[in-house]
């Protein structure tokens, strides 16, 4: 649906993406870096060429209007408690038989907390 761009010097094969899914019609968001950062020359130009400026996973959920279906609180908080035990994403998605990407969302959003 959309590709992020984090760090990109020029020329890097995340430029090369970024060129590939702006040729397929997919949404290029990039974030923003220090002007003098050699690793971010990447990442200015493709906001010079239209890319969308985000700086955080909420801002990129919310331009591909995808809305996140609220996990039952048990389940969200089994998540937290395997994950605090040690275990990988991997683990926790056949342990408990949910879809990868709502594991991985909740993983996501409890490490960001």
């Amino acid at each position: 649906m959309g590709v992020v761009v984090v760090e990109a010097g020029t020329p890097s094969g995340a430029l090369n993406t970024a060129t590939w899914a702006a040729d397929l019609n997919v949404d290029v968001f990039t974030i923003p870096g220090n002007i003098d950062d050699p690793r971010r020359k990447g990442n200015h130009q493709l906001l010079k060429e239209g890319a969308i400026l985000v700086e955080s996973p909420t801002e990129v959920i919310e331009q591909l209007g995808i809305a996140p279906k609220p996990a039952p609180p048990q389940a969200l908080s089994d998540i937290a408690t395997m994950l605090a035990a040690g275990m990988t994403p991997s683990q926790i998605v056949q342990r408990t038989g949910r879809p990868a990407d709502e594991v991985l969302r909740e993983v996501t959003r409890l490490q960001l907390q």
